[in-house]
């Protein structure tokens, strides 16, 4: 793994989130989305965002896996930060933080900084 940047961008689509390249924007399709729950009652969480996603891309959880797999099984990598950004927009995970968060923690479990480990790092209780 060693030095540099990797990003990860994640999208709930297809019932799940997934790790795919999402980002466009078109008015008039989100109008069209907005239209529809309207009518449905119902709310997809789906927007023009999302388009440039499959079904078929990898989920986060499949993508946490791997990359914990990989930091665990060559111990160069265990003196490595890995740095996993969640960011604040309101909707940063489509509702679905466990999805998100769950992976992270079942994956990175024990090597996961805590709060309570930088405290005790800092020398503060």
């Amino acid at each position: 793994y060693g030095r540099g940047k990797r990003e990860a961008e994640r999208q709930w689509f297809a019932g799940a989130v997934r790790l795919c390249h999402a980002g466009t924007d078109f008015p008039w399709f989100d109008r069209l989305v907005e239209f529809v729950e309207h009518v449905l009652h119902r709310i997809f969480y789906y927007s023009s965002e999302q388009l440039g996603c499959s079904p078929f891309d990898r989920t986060w959880s499949e993508g946490m896996a791997e990359l914990a797999a990989g930091i665990r099984d060559d111990v160069s990598n265990l003196d490595e930060v890995l740095f996993i950004e969640v960011n604040c927009d309101p909707m940063w995970d489509w509702e679905h933080g466990d999805d998100v968060l769950g992976p992270i923690v079942n994956e990175f479990g024990d090597l996961l900084l805590t709060f309570e480990d930088r405290r005790r790092l800092a020398g503060s209780d």
